[in-house]
């Protein structure tokens, strides 16, 4: 059986998390270096830089995925896959109507497939939209998509307790290690109950 390596939760500089040289040719021709198979980017509350990954994609013998990190009205950060850059205008547009537009503090940069900086994203992208997770699942559904609950180590017990409730709804749970599944299923054993 044949083994596939993946990354499909990075951020490019249009995240304010990222670094500068994170550009979309940047990101892949590492991926590339690295003999990754599969990627996906997920930059922060916003889809605008798969435009230009769509463009490039092709020149990369790799399997790209369009994705989102979306952080939620309750503060749950979710990672949302999609098949076609169709879906990603929908899920762009839908993001829109929930973003605060609260001016950046970081650079957000937005590339073209040249690697050459065409803008900057103006709102924080680290801020909490205001949607919640039932209404960001129902979008992604609709779109076809999957949804990912990510980090959920990185999370203090408060918002563990508090995202548990809603994990019906995730297709999968994004953790660092295997010792932290193991480590999260004894401090939450519903985890365990779930279909994970």
């Amino acid at each position: 059986m044949k083994s596939y390596r993946y990354d499909i939760h990075i951020h490019s500089a249009l995240s304010p998390c990222a670094d500068i040289l994170l550009s979309p040719n940047n990101i892949l021709n590492y991926a590339m270096l690295q003999k990754i198979d599969i990627i996906a980017v997920t930059d922060h509350n916003s889809l605008q830089q798969q435009y230009t990954l769509d463009k490039i994609k092709s020149s990369y013998d790799l399997l790209f995925i369009y994705g989102v990190e979306v952080t939620s009205k309750e503060g749950v950060h979710v990672l949302c896959y999609f098949r076609t850059l169709n879906d990603v205008r929908q899920m762009e547009e839908f993001l829109l109507e929930y973003v605060i537009t609260k001016d950046a503090r970081e650079e957000q940069l937005l590339f073209d497939e040249n690697d050459t900086v065409v803008g900057e994203y103006p709102y924080d992208l680290l801020c909490n939209l205001s949607l919640t997770i039932e209404l960001l699942q129902q979008q992604v559904e609709r779109l076809k998509g999957l949804f990912c609950l990510a980090h959920i180590d990185r999370y203090n017990e408060i918002t563990i307790i508090e995202t548990l409730k809603y994990i019906s709804l995730f297709h999968a749970i994004e953790v660092s290690s295997m010792e932290q599944i193991n480590r999260m299923e004894q401090r939450f054993p519903e985890l365990k109950k779930s279909k994970y």
